[in-house]
């Protein structure tokens, strides 16, 4: 874009010896070969004393490396697992509450394995007050992100089900 350009334009610089490249009053043959290949360009070299010269020091200062700072966990890891013991401990105390007839409607569906009911490797919850829960983890949480109707149902169809989970997820998210 500068090669070829109608109007000469201007280099700025605090190195004095470069204007030799515009008058051709080289002293070595390196020199030579580099005011031969700016001969290509129509420009003028204005020199400007370093200390005048802040702006291209600012661009062109090497400044010594910052060491980051360490990373820090979002959530300590006890806390996080403090907070799923207490989640499961709630669906282990809703499970209880169940009546035989929801029990017996489900059992072809799950199978119970240390205490809880899975619908294959997907945690059954049991009951609207856990569900809500389940549905605060999965859509409203930081880690969630609070993202749409598609996202919070991949997510929670990780971890959890229950038969109207679908259903659940598009009233609760809307």
């Amino acid at each position: 874009f500068l090669m070829g350009s109608k109007e000469p334009f201007e280099v700025r610089t605090d190195h004095r010896k470069l204007q030799c490249l515009r008058n051709f009053v080289c002293q070595n043959s390196r020199q030579a070969r580099w005011a031969f290949f700016f001969s290509q360009y129509d420009f003028y070299i204005t020199y400007i004393p370093g200390s005048q010269n802040i702006l291209a020091d600012a661009l062109s200062c090497r400044y010594p490396d910052c060491t980051p700072a360490p990373a820090q966990p979002l959530q300590e890891p006890n806390k996080i697992i403090g907070v799923a013991q207490s989640f499961l401990e709630e669906v282990q105390l809703e499970y209880s509450n169940l009546s035989d007839d929801e029990v017996e409607n489900l059992r072809p569906l799950l199978h119970k394995r240390q205490g809880y009911y899975y619908y294959h490797d997907l945690l059954f919850i049991p009951t609207n007050r856990v569900r809500e829960k389940a549905l605060q983890m999965c859509h409203d949480s930081p880690v969630a992100g609070h993202r749409g109707i598609k996202a919070t149902q991949e997510l929670l169809s990780r971890f959890f089900w229950w038969p109207t989970w679908k259903q659940d997820i598009e009233t609760y998210v809307q």
